[in-house]
């Protein structure tokens, strides 16, 4: 990533860091005091905060470098509209000010409220209630129909931008490490030796709380996803040059779980990623 898009990350990070703590200030004391906590974690998480939105926004520019200025202008592709997308997809993981927090952090443990909703419904709180963020934000997570059977893909161009660059806003390995680090806040199970082959073969979103589903389930999926699963060319092609670094993805994986598991379940876990990219037809 250039100098100049790295700058412009700074702006962004550093103009809505701002423009959230005005609108923040702003709310009752007792939701500030409530949420005080959760909306500081939001400004500093990398793995889903305000340091993510930036690396998204950074995506961002460099696919809208991809196209035209006509294309853009025919497109109607806004970037106000994609800013707030970017702050505002995985802001729902937080639950900041939301008057029924507290119910909704019950019912999303119980798999009842997807963080794309918590997220929509921010957006509106914050003053950012445009249908194409909403629709950003509500389909930012769809993977492909092998994995997300029954959902629906982002119609709109600018929210299959937003899919595009939140799928690829790092290089391949340090997207891994990016799923780890939230694993780990969460003490959700990096390796389950007796978990099949087949079983993550057949693996979907679905299977999520599946006893059997572990973290290498989520790899594998980074590692499955391909241009093709895109629907703008330009957004194939520009998930095809981000491909070609997945080799060092598995490398990462391989190194988590060596440091986790050791030696013996690194090496089981090489001969699973390799049965499970011939199996898929996969090579980098």
């Amino acid at each position: 990533m250039d100098n100049g898009i790295e700058f412009k990350k700074f702006c962004f990070k550093m103009k809505w860091e701002r423009r959230l703590e005005k609108k923040f200030s702003k709310f009752p004391l007792e939701v500030k005091e409530r949420y005080a906590e959760e909306f500081d974690h939001y400004l500093k998480s990398n793995d889903h905060g305000l340091p993510h939105a930036a690396n998204v926004y950074g995506k961002v520019l460099e696919i809208l470098d991809r196209f035209s200025v006509e294309e853009i202008r025919e497109m109607d592709i806004d970037i106000e509209r994609l800013e707030a997308m970017c702050i505002f997809h995985d802001a729902g993981r937080f639950l900041v000010p939301v008057e029924s927090a507290p119910n909704y952090a019950k019912r999303k443990r119980k798999g009842q409220i997807l963080h794309e909703y918590a997220g929509a419904l921010l957006a509106e709180i914050f003053g950012y209630n445009h249908p194409i963020i909403r629709e950003g934000i509500l389909r930012h997570d769809y993977f492909s129909q092998d994995f997300d059977p029954g959902k629906k893909p982002p119609v709109s161009i600018e929210a299959q931008i937003i899919r595009a660059a939140d799928k690829t806003s790092v290089d391949p390995a340090d997207e891994i490490e990016r799923y780890d680090e939230y694993r780990r806040k969460f003490k959700f199970p990096l390796f389950n030796r007796d978990t099949p082959t087949e079983f993550r073969l057949d693996w979907n979103f679905s299977f999520k709380r599946d006893s059997r589903t572990d973290q290498l389930c989520y790899f594998f999926a980074v590692l499955a996803l391909r241009p093709e699963n895109f629907i703008h060319p330009v957004l194939q092609e520009y998930y095809r040059d981000w491909s070609q670094q997945k080799k060092e993805a598995v490398d990462k994986i391989l190194e988590i779980v060596r440091k986790d598991q050791g030696d013996g379940a690194a090496d089981i876990v090489d001969c699973q990623i390799a049965a499970y990219l011939k199996a898929r037809g996969i090579s980098f």
